[in-house]
C-alpha cells in the first residue's frame, strides 16, 4: 500500500514537470472538436483519464478479489475453530486413555493380589484338610466340618477382606470346630 501511494507521487512530481517543461500550444482534433492548448496539460489530461479508465476497469476484479478474501477468511476462522476443537477433543481423549491405563493396571494388580489369596486359601484348605484328617475324624466328618466353616465365606467373600489374616482365622474356626465335634462324640459316649 505505502509502495503504490510512493509511486503515485512520482508519477505525479514528473507529470507536473513534464507539464511545466512542455508550455508549447498544441491543436488536439478530436471527431468534431479542435482544441488548443499547451502540450503538457494535454497530456496531463490524458494521463488522468487514461487513469480512471483503468480504475474502473479494475475495480469489479478487485470487489471480486475482496469479497473471495472475506469468504477465505471467514472460512480459515472456521477451519481453525474446529482445530482447536479437535484438539480440545483430543487432549480429553488422551487423559481419558490415560485415565482408562491406570485403572486397567489397577485391576491387573487386584487380580494379581486375588489370584495370590485365592492360590494361598487353597493351600491353607488343603493344610487344614490333611490336619483335620489326622485328628481322628472320618473322611466324611472332615468334609462336613470343612463345608460348615468355609460356607459363610463361600457366601459373603467381603468378610474375608476385613479380616487381617483370614487363612488363620479360617485354620481356628475349623479347628474350634473339630474340637467341637470330637468334644460332642466323646461326651454323648
Amino acid at each position: 500500500m505505502q509502495f503504490v501511494m510512493i509511486f503515485s507521487l512520482i508519477i505525479a512530481v514528473l507529470s507536473v514537470m513534464f507539464a511545466l517543461q512542455n508550455t508549447a500550444v498544441v491543436s488536439l482534433k478530436f471527431f468534431i472538436w479542435t482544441f488548443e492548448s499547451p502540450l503538457g496539460l494535454l497530456l496531463l489530461i490524458a494521463l488522468t483519464v487514461g487513469a480512471i479508465i483503468i480504475s474502473i476497469l479494475t475495480l469489479p476484479s478487485w470487489f471480486k478479489n475482496k469479497r473471495i478474501k472475506s469468504i477465505h477468511q471467514k472460512e480459515l476462522g472456521e477451519l481453525e475453530e474446529n482445530l482447536a476443537k479437535y484438539r480440545t477433543d483430543l487432549i480429553d481423549t488422551q487423559n481419558k486413555n490415560k485415565d482408562l491405563r491406570q485403572k486397567v493396571l489397577e485391576l491387573e494388580e487386584a487380580k494379581e493380589n486375588l489370584e495370590k489369596a485365592h492360590q494361598k486359601t487353597l493351600q491353607e484348605i488343603n493344610d487344614l484338610r490333611n490336619a483335620l484328617s489326622n485328628a481322628e475324624l472320618t473322611a466324611e466328618e472332615a468334609e462336613d466340618l470343612l463345608h460348615n466353616v468355609f460356607l459363610p465365606w463361600v457366601q459373603t467373600p467381603q468378610n474375608l477382606l476385613n479380616i487381617e489374616n483370614p487363612g488363620a482365622y479360617l485354620f481356628t474356626s475349623a479347628r474350634n470346630a473339630a474340637l467341637k465335634l470330637s468334644y460332642s462324640r466323646t461326651t454323648s459316649r
